[in-house]
């Protein structure tokens, strides 16, 4: 065999591995992101540990140049948490209704406006209206967990600009725990 035989042969065993390499490991990068892009190293984008109240919650965003296989991993220490991934749009609409879940706890906290609230049927009007908010958010459902202490999960993403937020829903009136947070977010 030729020199420039045996070169071709070579170039085609690489491809070969690299292309099988893309599709059957989950920890490089995906073949719409390009051959070159198998060869790169993983890229931490997030790593952190936080504590985070009950009712409240962190937002970390990040941009994909091209498509990229994204890892989310969080454990939480003390109760269970949400964490969701959304585009720029999905965190805005989540940001208003928070903002008035938000609101309705503070006042809830009033005992007088609270009472008050119960014997006017406004509490059914103001949980109506935040329920039909609520279907307006939309996750990525692959890379989302809800009410959980742990969650690891990959998946592909498309070029763009993306958000996780880490969430401590409120459980109770009258008391605000914390849950310290262990987050980390990978890019292959």
């Amino acid at each position: 065999m030729s020199r420039s035989a045996y070169l071709f042969l070579i170039l085609i065993s690489s491809l070969g591995y690299l292309s099988y390499r893309a599709i059957a490991n989950d920890k490089v990068a995906p073949l719409s992101a390009g051959l070159m892009a198998s060869l790169r190293t993983p890229q931490r984008i997030v790593t952190d540990r936080f504590n985070l109240e009950e009712g409240g919650y962190r937002t970390y965003g990040f941009t994909l140049d091209t498509d990229a296989r994204i890892q989310v991993t969080s454990s939480s220490s003390y109760a269970n948490i949400n964490v969701m991934l959304m585009n720029s749009h999905d965190l805005a609409v989540f940001k208003k209704i928070n903002d008035n879940v938000t609101a309705f706890w503070k006042k809830a906290s009033d005992q007088t406006w609270l009472s008050n609230l119960l014997h006017k049927n406004e509490a059914k009007d103001l949980g109506e209206k935040i329920d039909a908010q609520n279907g307006a958010i939309v996750c990525r459902q692959s890379l989302s967990q809800f009410l959980t202490m742990r969650m690891d999960k990959t998946k592909t993403l498309p070029s763009g600009e993306w958000y996780v937020v880490v969430q401590y829903p409120r459980e109770s009136l009258t008391t605000r725990n914390q849950s310290t947070v262990d987050l980390n977010i990978t890019a292959y």
